[in-house]
């Protein structure tokens, strides 16, 4: 796996990014560790714009639809699993998979096969608030996985006209500043 390196930049490898130890980590920086330096064909990206404002263990609806790098909307016969996980924002970010109880952080189904170029996360949850997390957020990241399928043969493919969109192929959607609130607040 890939390191984030906030001493020198000598010895940097692959996958590594340079942060000062009082920066804060990015999208782009979060991209580098879990993917390394490497160009996508195709992106993730939420169709419509997620919500603003989360709470925690409120249930919230994501639609992800896949794009090429026109930022056409892409079709595909086959499937890929995507997985929703949740990264702290510290340096370097880390997997965050159970809150301060123990249980697990993400609620409800966290992965989700795309079909036709488009997946939607029905009723997932957070059970904690970033608040107490370091910097009150976190990011929110949805990534293809390969999966085994009878008809997929050298991993995941997909039919787009005479490509094949493989899940390696597609770039990962990272939410930054993700906040989660304790309660939604009524007022009068």
């Amino acid at each position: 796996m890939s390191e984030i390196s906030t001493t020198g930049a000598e010895g940097l490898k692959a996958g590594q990014i340079m942060l000062d130890p009082g920066q804060l980590p990015t999208s782009d920086n979060l991209l580098t560790l879990l993917c390394g330096s490497k160009f996508f064909s195709y992106s993730l990206m939420f169709k419509p714009d997620p919500p603003e404002e989360i709470y925690k263990e409120r249930n919230f609806k994501l639609s992800v639809g896949l794009f090429d790098s026109f930022l056409n909307p892409v079709t595909k016969h086959e499937k890929i699993k995507l997985v929703a996980s949740i990264y702290s924002s510290e340096v370097p970010p880390r997997l965050i998979e159970n809150n301060t109880l123990g249980q697990k952080l993400l609620k409800g189904v966290v992965d989700k096969v795309m079909v036709n170029g488009h997946a939607i996360f029905d009723k997932v949850q957070i059970r904690e608030v970033t608040s107490h997390y370091r910097n009150g957020w976190v990011f929110l990241v949805i990534t293809p996985q390969e999966c085994s399928s009878s008809s997929a043969k050298d991993g995941q493919k997909v039919e787009e006209g005479e490509n094949l969109v493989r899940a390696c192929d597609i770039k990962p959607l990272i939410l930054e500043r993700l906040k989660v609130k304790a309660k939604k607040m009524k007022y009068p």
